[in-house]
């Protein structure tokens, strides 16, 4: 009954009953609400109690609690404000959530552990009715390694770039019984790396961490999925823009596509020839970015700016439809991997 809870507790009920059963599309009348609290939590109450109850909620909440409003007009010509169609505004739309819920599904680094609590946490932002949208998807997207330690690195390396500080780790490759295993020195033992940590990145699924190892004069990406071990350094971090080679910055776009090689190299000016049919592919490569000049035969010629490795990977992948016209050295280099793989299947 109404005297056994208080005034706080119906409330809260209330407030529980709009974000799980109200959104923009579903709104709910007082008399609904009265419903949903005799059901749900056993209460009892009359409308004027809940119509007090939502006001002191829109009040403390005007940006989540919504309602229209209504004029009802009694036979004897007496009117009286109706506050109706009570929703709670969600911090995220179905679209954005079903879009994140599609990213962590397609997560190259998450294992299917992960990735039901993450759904069921995203799940836990929208109403009842969402619930039941998304219920039966599958997380079983491809099973992946698992690395537990894949969250608790991302907070150290947030924490490491927000103090400016270096961190330590160990980092591992998938051996043959598909686990992580160390890189190990030539003592045998796991190899401690340290370095400058300047940014976290997502490219293709998997999460990299830009950084700068003490033992290199260059940018590396690392997979963080394959850190262990990883602790914050009381050493300060090397700036960034103390980097000899980076002083004028760089454009994380042009090292991001199509997918980052674990050693950045500086961007060159790379020329192709294609036919207009891969410019698609060309685009999804190198983005928008690229000059493009037509030819007399129809063929493209067309200018990129990149490194040689993230270009000579991409151009074997389309190796009958792609010409690296310059410069030399990169078709030298593509020449000889051409030509080690027709040996194999000589």
């Amino acid at each position: 009954m109404a005297e056994m809870h208080s005034k706080r507790l119906v409330q809260h009920d209330i407030l529980e009953i709009l974000k799980t059963y109200s959104d923009s599309e579903n709104k709910l009348s007082q008399m609904k609400i009265l419903g949903l609290l005799k059901d749900e939590y056993g209460i009892t109450v009359d409308r004027k109690t809940v119509k007090r109850h939502l006001s002191a909620l829109y009040e403390s909440d005007e940006e989540h609690i919504q309602y229209n409003e209504g004029v009802n007009r009694s036979k004897e010509g007496h009117t009286e404000e109706i506050l109706s169609g009570w929703y709670y505004r969600h911090d995220f739309s179905e679209g954005e959530l079903l879009h994140l819920i599609e990213c962590v599904m397609f997560s190259e680094a998450l294992p299917k552990k992960y990735k039901k609590e993450l759904i069921t946490n995203l799940k836990g932002l929208s109403n009842r009715r969402f619930h039941g949208a998304v219920q039966k998807i599958e997380t079983n997207v491809g099973e992946r390694f698992e690395n537990c330690e894949f969250f608790l690195n991302l907070e150290i390396i947030g924490e490491a770039v927000s103090e400016g500080k270096k961190i330590s780790f160990v980092y591992n490759n998938i051996g043959a019984d598909l686990k992580l295993h160390p890189v190990v020195s030539r003592n045998g033992e796991p190899e401690i790396i340290t370095v400058s940590p300047y940014q976290v990145v997502k490219v293709g699924g998997y999460t990299y961490l830009l950084c700068k190892p003490e033992s290199s004069s260059n940018l590396e990406y690392l997979r963080i999925d394959r850190i262990t071990s990883c602790e914050i350094l009381r050493k300060p971090s090397q700036r960034f823009s103390d980097l000899p080679q980076y002083r004028e910055g760089i454009r994380m776009s042009d090292y991001m596509r199509p997918q980052p090689g674990i050693c950045t190299e500086r961007l060159m000016t790379i020329s192709l020839r294609c036919s207009e049919e891969i410019l698609g592919d060309v685009v999804d490569a190198f983005g928008i970015g690229i000059t493009v000049i037509k030819e007399k035969d129809g063929m493209l010629n067309i200018r990129v700016q990149s490194n040689e490795d993230t270009v000579l990977s991409w151009a074997l992948r389309f190796a009958d439809k792609v010409e690296i016209a310059s410069p030399e050295r990169l078709r030298s280099r593509i020449k000889e991997v051409l030509c080690s793989s027709l040996k194999k299947y000589a």
